[in-house]
């Protein structure tokens, strides 16, 4: 659906709220409510991506700057809605996105790790295919992650650093990527997205093994080591706020298929 077939009555407060609360216009919607206002948020979350809308929503729900971080762009995903392979497609470049971007700003916070960052940046955007040369690599660095940081984070702080490092790849978008391809995981209901059955196995296991396993304890070991833990300066916080400026960035990728 286009966005100029859509007549709503409040476009711009019904866009924001069906980008936020269009599952919940759905509940409804599936269980035979005939609110007008209901419908009108479901006509709005049926003109809208459902890969975009949930990493969108996702987000938001982890960031409380993902949202006025968003706003510039919410007049741009009405219409983007379309066929299964523009999902798929998207579905790819978000995957690209946390191999080739997310996880080397992350990375890039060990000066032990800047060969390892110089080549998850001049890898080739993920395909559709097995890549067995990327998985052994991302299976190298998660090893030599492990092995550089097994034992550091421990004790009460590192609770604290495990919990710090949590919260900071939520706030940068890590959570929002990966519901946005594999589905919402926190008890809400969802209109049904592109299942990534397309996804290969061993493309799979390198990004969780380069943006779950690697990266995120390079997170953790740098939390250990601030004085004091903060979400909002030091490394960890220029990190979120570089990443957030990738995330908005790579939205605006996915509203341009």
């Amino acid at each position: 659906m286009s966005s100029a077939s859509l007549q709503l009555v409040h476009p711009i407060e019904t866009l924001r709220d069906a980008l936020y609360r269009g599952d919940w216009a759905l509940a409804l919607d599936y269980g035979g409510h005939r609110d007008p206002v209901v419908r009108e948020y479901v006509e709005v979350v049926h003109a809208i991506s459902p890969t975009i809308r949930v990493f969108w929503s996702s987000w938001c729900r982890d960031s409380e700057r993902a949202a006025s971080a968003l706003e510039p762009l919410a007049g741009e995903v009405l219409g983007t809605r379309g066929e299964r392979r523009l999902e798929v497609q998207r579905q790819w470049m978000i995957l690209d996105w946390l191999v080739r971007e997310w996880s080397p700003v992350w990375l890039a916070l060990r000066d032990d790790l800047v060969s390892e960052v110089a080549s998850l940046r001049d890898l080739p955007p993920l395909e559709l295919h097995s890549s067995e040369e990327l998985g052994g690599f991302a299976r190298d660095l998660r090893d030599r992650v492990w092995r550089s940081s097994h034992g550091v984070v421990r004790g009460l702080r590192g609770r604290e650093a495990r919990q710090l490092a949590d919260d900071a790849v939520r706030r940068a978008a890590l959570y929002a990527a990966w519901e946005a391809v594999f589905g919402p995981s926190r008890g809400y209901l969802a209109e049904p997205i592109a299942h990534p059955s397309h996804i290969d196995t061993v493309v799979l296991n390198a990004v969780r093994d380069v943006a779950w396993d690697a990266a995120m304890n390079v997170a953790k070991t740098t939390a250990m080591a601030c004085s004091p833990v903060s979400l909002h300066s030091g490394p960890i916080g220029a990190t979120i706020l570089r990443l957030e400026g990738s995330a908005v960035e790579l939205v605006g990728r996915l509203c341009e298929l």
